[in-house]
């Protein structure tokens, strides 16, 4: 708390983002007002103004915070597990609003940039693929970065599709296959 017994302006911020990244994961963006984000806050609605310039740039804090968690979960699976296939799906379903963050990226309803220039995390798993090959990870072989690249294509479709895939299935209106 502030001073003056107002909430710091970093409190606000992360209440804000937190009820967007609630909200945004339920229902696209464009069927949420910045009226329903800071009521789910606890926030004034001029706030999020204040905080954010509005909902564009909530709408980039919940993907820049998308793409953080990603990564995260991508590097830790790839250097704590065994199976990090496997611990990056159990990561996803113990966190779904994750997976429905990276539907909705997916489906052009959040920007995708941030996911875009998370570099570091395909760097980072070339450089493991590198070095669990026995090759230097500063100069990794084409073959370490192809199969990076095939695994985050592989992971983040195949899961993608799946929840999307179970999305469609519950709308409303819409037959059960």
């Amino acid at each position: 708390m502030h001073r003056s017994g107002r909430p710091e302006p970093g409190a606000i911020r992360t209440s804000l983002a937190d009820a967007a990244w609630r909200l945004f994961a339920d229902s696209p963006p464009a069927g949420v007002s910045t009226r329903d984000i800071a009521e789910a806050s606890g926030c004034s609605h001029a706030m999020v103004t204040r905080a954010f310039g509005g909902k564009a740039g909530l709408e980039l804090a919940v993907s820049e915070r998308l793409a953080q968690v990603l990564e995260v979960a991508v590097i830790s699976a790839f250097t704590e597990h065994d199976q990090p296939f496997s611990a990056l799906i159990e990561v996803w379903r113990s966190h779904p609003r994750v997976a429905h963050l990276l539907v909705r990226a997916g489906l052009n309803d959040l920007p995708v940039q941030p996911l875009v220039d998370s570099v570091s995390l395909g760097h980072r798993l070339v450089a493991h693929i590198e070095e669990l090959r026995g090759g230097n990870p500063k100069r990794p072989a084409q073959r370490s970065r192809v199969a990076a690249y095939l695994t985050l294509c592989g992971l983040f479709g195949l899961y993608t599709f799946d929840e999307f895939l179970t999305w469609a299935t519950r709308l409303d209106g819409m037959p059960v296959a």
